[in-house]
């Protein structure tokens, strides 16, 4: 009977561990532009911004994400896009990809009026991906732009996406998207 409560509360013990790390949503400061990874890749964080892990998930911001995030995911090719419902393949074209997903990002509440700015090939890694600036407006009538890129690897999507308003954050921080982009290496 001992030999099961110690093993009871063993399993207990590390199922707790391992579901608050997974669900872990904190925040830490990337000192010194630190190395940050998740399953599957890494890359650098820009010095001086802040960082969380959510699951295969990485989020950047310097002053919140309201104002300016980078977003990093990854997404079993299995799984389908978020609001069109469309499942993403390797044998489609990297302007396939773009085109599906930006059809998703049209389909997200809250989002109106959204024009492509750019859509070009780009390297992700050395891997072949496409690149894309859209603007669009929330519901509460501030216009934003968001940069991707996006490639498929193996069973995987990968995007890194840069968001922030039109005004300012941007196109400063645009420049420090591009070296985040840079950085990225699939493991």
């Amino acid at each position: 009977m001992r030999f099961w409560r110690v093993i009871l509360l063993c399993t207990a013990g590390t199922a707790l561990h391992l579901l608050g790390g997974c669900a872990s949503t904190r925040w830490y400061p990337s000192r010194n532009c630190c190395n940050v990874g998740a399953e599957g890749y890494r890359l650098e964080a820009p010095k001086g911004w802040m960082v969380m892990h959510r699951n295969e998930d990485i989020i950047l911001t310097q002053h919140g994400v309201s104002l300016q995030n980078i977003f990093i995911d990854k997404q079993g090719l299995d799984e389908p896009l978020s609001y069109s419902g469309v499942h993403l393949s390797q044998s489609m074209f990297p302007h396939q990809i773009a085109e599906a997903v930006i059809d998703n990002f049209r389909g997200t509440n809250g989002v109106a009026k959204v024009k492509i700015l750019s859509l070009s090939p780009a390297l992700l890694d050395e891997i072949e991906g496409y690149r894309a600036v859209v603007a669009y407006r929330l519901a509460n009538g501030i216009g934003k732009k968001t940069a991707v890129y996006g490639c498929v690897y193996r069973s995987d999507y990968y995007e890194l996406s840069f968001s922030a308003p039109v005004r300012h954050y941007f196109d400063n921080d645009l420049e420090t998207f591009e070296s985040v982009v840079e950085s990225f290496k699939i493991d």
